[in-house]
């Protein structure tokens, strides 16, 4: 089993790449790695639910997040001075998220074995 931590830092908004993640996400936890999710800059949007699925320009796959708790996942956790930024309070939030500093960050992405950045 490898500690694979998966880096989102782009909106759901933009592109395809958010869902594709979240697949890869959920692909390799499945086959047992312990995999750490942190959303970034951008991503945090991503842990709110959106109004209609024209928002994000394709099938809503925000909601699969909550999938996370059974695929075992290590831990989901954002950036601090990213929910600041947009302005997101941890109520809001679809699924539980652990806000922590970047200097906590880098700690956790140096204790990992692979990273993967979206």
């Amino acid at each position: 089993m490898k500690k694979i931590a998966v880096v989102l830092q782009h909106s759901p908004f933009n592109s395809a790449l958010s869902r594709e993640a979240q697949d890869m996400i959920m692909a390799l936890a499945a086959v047992e790695h312990q995999v750490t999710v942190i959303y970034q800059d951008a991503a945090v949007l991503q842990l709110l639910a959106p109004k209609d699925d024209a928002s994000i320009g394709c099938k809503d796959f925000i909601p699969a997040q909550k999938l996370f708790d059974l695929y075992d996942i290590a831990a989901v956790v954002a950036n601090r001075s990213a929910f600041a930024k947009y302005q997101i309070t941890s109520d809001q939030t679809i699924i539980p998220v652990s806000q922590l500093s970047d200097v906590e960050i880098a700690d956790l992405l140096a204790e990992q074995q692979h990273v993967l950045r979206f």
